[in-house]
């Protein structure tokens, strides 16, 4: 079971804003400069390693969570490093053998008590914030080469898979790997300071299964005792015929 505490803080100005690509074709290559780095379909998280205190993850409604196979895997990888402290971006998501799994059987996963469920959590490192307080300003292939060595050997935690494709071949081929094959949501796609992000078309319908009368911080929606709906909460069918929550959203 997962340790879970609500906090106040909020983590919205390390997601960085994402332009979008439509087709691999619109991806331009810089040799030697762009990187591009498979997405899983997770949620976005802000890990702090300390060695001497809390080692924690954080996403952008404030959820703090502690002691789970993936985040003690890392602690312990990180606690073999000559650095004390660290601060990640990383994607939270699960995976079933080599397969990412999507992001209703995450949330599924990432709320039970089932021990056997939280076993199949991982952490994709993306990102190296900082090193013992001070920032790390190296471009992502240093990065993620960095974040690989330091987490070498972990099955939970581990560096997404990327490429530095010298051209569009090379591309394609991890896309149909990873995307087609493994079915990974899609890639980040960086050009140091650009970023960029690509995923397969496609759609989906979701069920509505509630109407929401509180906030997600206990409040009460007073529009509601006025008649107005603005809040719903959806689930999708998975492949069993099974409803699997997806979480809250506004009606409009």
């Amino acid at each position: 079971m997962i340790e879970d505490f609500m906090l106040d803080f909020r983590i919205d100005h390390y997601k960085p804003k994402m332009r979008v690509y439509k087709s691999l074709s619109d991806v331009a290559i810089i040799p030697d400069l762009t990187v591009a780095q498979v997405k899983a379909d997770g949620e976005f998280n802000y890990l702090r390693y300390e060695r001497n205190g809390e080692t924690f993850t954080l996403n952008k409604w404030g959820r703090k969570r502690m002691d789970f196979p993936a985040l003690n895997e890392l602690k312990e990888a990180l606690s073999r490093q000559p650095f004390t402290e660290a601060e990640l971006l990383v994607e939270l998501f699960a995976m079933e053998g080599d397969k990412p799994l999507k992001l209703p059987q995450f949330i599924h996963y990432i709320k039970s008590k089932n021990p056997q469920l939280i076993e199949k959590i991982c952490i994709g490192v993306w990102d190296i914030i900082s090193i013992d307080g001070k920032p790390v300003n190296e471009n992502h292939a240093w990065k993620y080469q960095e974040a690989s060595n330091w987490l070498e050997g972990c099955q939970k935690a581990f560096v997404l898979p990327y490429i530095q494709p010298k051209h569009h071949i090379d591309l394609e081929t991890f896309w149909k790997v990873y995307v087609e094959k493994l079915g990974y949501e899609g890639l980040v796609i960086r050009h140091n300071s650009q970023i960029y992000k690509l995923k397969p078309k496609g759609e989906l319908d979701a069920v509505v299964i509630a109407i929401n009368k509180k906030t997600r911080y206990g409040k009460p929606l007073k529009l509601l005792e006025q008649g107005y709906v603005t809040s719903l909460h959806l689930a999708l069918i998975n492949e069993n015929g099974e409803f699997v929550e997806i979480g809250d959203v506004a009606s409009g």
